[in-house]
């Protein structure tokens, strides 16, 4: 998450999606990602707690301050190891859905 956040923060669209999870990826492009985040700066963020909701799912909570106005969010990330393959011994990604439904 910290790293999705950091890129999303320089505008990095590229960089960010490499951090959403594969599940997403395999779905959407990076243009697509692009487009969703595009009219939403984010100014400043900070990871204020985590909730392990299973093994391979943990719910981030998150201080963010996107186009002037702070707001307290929660976003998912995912341990995959394929799409659609949760796995405890795959890579964490962020569902940018989670992140971005709050702004929708």
């Amino acid at each position: 998450m910290k790293m999705f956040l950091k890129y999303w923060k320089k505008r990095n669209f590229k960089k960010m999606y490499r951090y959403c999870q594969k599940t997403w990826r395999a779905n959407h492009t990076q243009g697509e990602l692009a487009k969703l985040f595009n009219k939403l700066v984010l100014e400043d963020f900070e990871i204020v707690g985590e909730l392990k909701v299973t093994l391979v799912t943990t719910d981030v909570e998150l201080s963010i301050k996107v186009n002037g106005e702070f707001r307290n969010i929660q976003g998912r990330v995912l341990c995959e190891r394929q799409p659609y393959k949760p796995s405890e011994d795959g890579v964490w990604g962020v569902n940018p859905i989670s992140v971005i439904k709050h702004y929708m």
